[in-house]
């Protein structure tokens, strides 16, 4: 869908930071897999991977993984 429009990442990103601020395990690695699009944000999407983890979500063990 993102290579179609492009331009939904950034509020696609938003909306998944904003998951996380109210409580969403999954969120912030959602998030990283759409920052990790960028080559230059491969370290932004590793701590959010990382802090997924932390709060608990073991599928964030996967996309460290990988």
């Amino acid at each position: 869908m993102f290579t179609y429009y492009p331009s939904t990442i950034r509020a696609a990103e938003a909306l998944y930071a904003r998951a996380a601020a109210v409580g969403s395990h999954q969120a912030p690695v959602e998030q990283a897999n759409l920052v990790a699009r960028d080559s230059d944000r491969i370290e932004e999407a590793r701590a959010l991977a990382v802090r997924a983890h932390e709060l608990g979500y073991s599928g964030a063990a996967y996309v460290l993984g990988v």
